[in-house]
């Protein structure tokens, strides 16, 4: 019943989307021991925040690495700080999970 009435207030789309993608989404659903319908759920409802925020970041990085770093560069360098700010962010990820779940204890 609680179903019905969630699908009744929401509209549905379809969407087509190589297979790599649909295995990364499972995948990072699994992580997350949610559907990969929750999840592009998320997605979608947190990506007026979440886009514009990764946007600024990367700016913000760019710029940092550009500054601080000789212009010869190696290419080799700028993949592992790439690699750093996935971790960062897999850690912000976590910290903020195990805090919902802290949370979600407390109630």
């Amino acid at each position: 019943m609680a179903r019905n009435k969630f699908m009744a207030r929401n509209k549905f789309m379809a969407i087509r989307v190589s297979p790599h993608i649909i295995e990364h989404l499972d995948e990072t659903a699994a992580k997350h021991g949610i559907t990969r319908s929750e999840l592009v759920r998320q997605l979608f409802a947190y990506s007026e925040e979440l886009f514009p925020f990764i946007e600024e970041q990367k700016r913000h990085i760019a710029e940092t690495v550009t500054k601080t770093l000789s212009p010869n560069l190696n290419p080799a360098l700028v993949e592992t700080v790439g690699k750093m700010v996935q971790e960062v962010m897999t850690q912000v990820a976590k910290q903020m999970a195990t805090k919902e779940g802290g949370d979600k204890a407390d109630k």
